[in-house]
Formats: C-alpha cells, sequence, structure tokens
C-alpha cells in the first residue's frame, strides 16, 4: 500500500541532479490578488484566473518494493463556498526496488471567485482499492481591489 507523507505548495520546486535532493522554494500559505476597480464586481458564476505558477509537491512512500507500483494521485481545488474550480489526475509508477516517490504538478494560474480560504485536496486510488482522501492544504485568497 502507498502512503502520502506530506502535500506542499510553494512558487517552484528544483531538485539537484547530483543528490536528487528537493529544495521547495517560496511555500505558499495565502495570495493577494489585485484586481482593477472596474473590474471589481465578478459577475455571478464568473471566476478570475490569478495569474501565479506554482508547484504542487508531495512525498509518497510504500513498504513492499518487490514489484512496479501504480496510483492514481487526483488534485482538487475548493473554493470557500464548496465549488470545485480543479479537477486534475495523473497515473504514477513507484519503479520495483524503490521505496519513495516525489510528485510535482506545475500549475499555471488559479480561478478563484471570492476572498477566503480555498482548499486543495489530494487523494490516491491504487488498483483493486477504494479511493482515498490523504490531505487536506488550506490556502487564503485576499482579493485586492485597487484604483
Amino acid at each position: 500500500m502507498i502512503k502520502h507523507i506530506w502535500s506542499v505548495v510553494c512558487r517552484r520546486a528544483t531538485i539537484d541532479r547530483d543528490t536528487n535532493s528537493i529544495s521547495l522554494l517560496d511555500c505558499i500559505e495565502q495570495m493577494q490578488v489585485n484586481v482593477p476597480v472596474q473590474k471589481s464586481k465578478i459577475e455571478k458564476g464568473k471566476k478570475l484566473n490569478a495569474p501565479i505558477e506554482f508547484d504542487f509537491v508531495s512525498a509518497w512512500i510504500r513498504e513492499n518494493t518487490s514489484k512496479v507500483a501504480e496510483f492514481e494521485m487526483k488534485l482538487e481545488l475548493y473554493s470557500p463556498k464548496k465549488k470545485k474550480l480543479i479537477d486534475y489526475s495523473k497515473i504514477f509508477f513507484i519503479p520495483e526496488k524503490k521505496k519513495r516517490l516525489r510528485t510535482r504538478i506545475a500549475l499555471k494560474g488559479m480561478p478563484i471567485d471570492l476572498s477566503g480560504e480555498y482548499v486543495f485536496r489530494v487523494t490516491s486510488k491504487e488498483k483493486n482499492r477504494e479511493q482515498r482522501k490523504e490531505a487536506e492544504i488550506p490556502f487564503d485568497v485576499v482579493i485586492a481591489y485597487k484604483k
């Protein structure tokens, strides 16, 4: 069975070629989005696309390393009103004899519809197993209206 260890949102993640160590640069817990006053009214049901690029990085571990492990990781983003704004999934493989895996998902732009606490939800699904909720990462967004 694959186990989730941690997840973090950062501006950029880099992996050293020589040591395979990862550096998480500018970890993000909140952001402010400046919106011109003339666009201050977000139409009902409409979203803004915050111009931010960031990496969502997770670490995984497993005990049985005798064969290749395959799992689907799903990343969802929920607004303060619990509306799903991002629904991304990808299949990952952990090679035979490897115990750990880091996953990195690069995201360009973030849909937002109001100020408040957004939540990134990480789930995983292995073959012949139920989908599991692994983590929920809160992320605060402040929309600032500027002249």
